[in-house]
Order: C-alpha cells, then sequence, then structure tokens
C-alpha cells in the first residue's frame, strides 16, 4: 500500500518518529514473509538469487546517493526551501 504525506506540517520530532515507525512497518511485513525451509525449497540452491539480490542492493544504495545528490542541491539552490531549527 502507498501513502502520500503532507510534511509541510511536520514538526521536528515528527521527522525523527516517521523512521522509526516507517522501519517497524517494513519489519512487520519481512516478518510475514512465509517459512524459511519452504522459502529455501523454492529458490532452489544455486547462487542466483543471492547474486539477484546484492546487485539489487547495490543498484539501490546507488540511486539512493544520485536522489540524496539532487536533493542537497535543490537545498543549496533554493529550488526546495528548507529551515534548520537548532
Amino acid at each position: 500500500m502507498k501513502a502520500a504525506v503532507n510534511a509541510a506540517y511536520w514538526s521536528k520530532d515528527d521527522f525523527k518518529l516517521n523512521p522509526v515507525i516507517a522501519g517497524e512497518i517494513l519489519a512487520g511485513a519481512h516478518a510475514r514473509a512465509g517459512d524459511a525451509a519452504i522459502m529455501r525449497g523454492y529458490l532452489g540452491k544455486s547462487e542466483a538469487f543471492e547474486d539477484a539480490i546484492g546487485k539489487y542492493g547495490v543498484a539501490y544504495a546507488k540511486q539512493a546517493e544520485r536522489d540524496y545528490g539532487v536533493f542537497v542541491s535543490a537545498c543549496k539552490t533554493g529550488l526546495l526551501k528548507v529551515q534548520m531549527d537548532e
């Protein structure tokens, strides 16, 4: 399921809490992933799955770095307005 939020109304504490809640939701979804023995039988004995998930993880990390670069650039150029609270 996908949902959208308007972070413009978030407090500083909301920004700190959001990753915690997202992590709990993700952990709960993974906890229901199924029986490990059944999944192992489904995946087989080759390393194809391990290779594919490894490549996906590396590609995902690189994309996250690119996205962060775009975010930082938008902040620096004023395209995205930010406010630092200390």
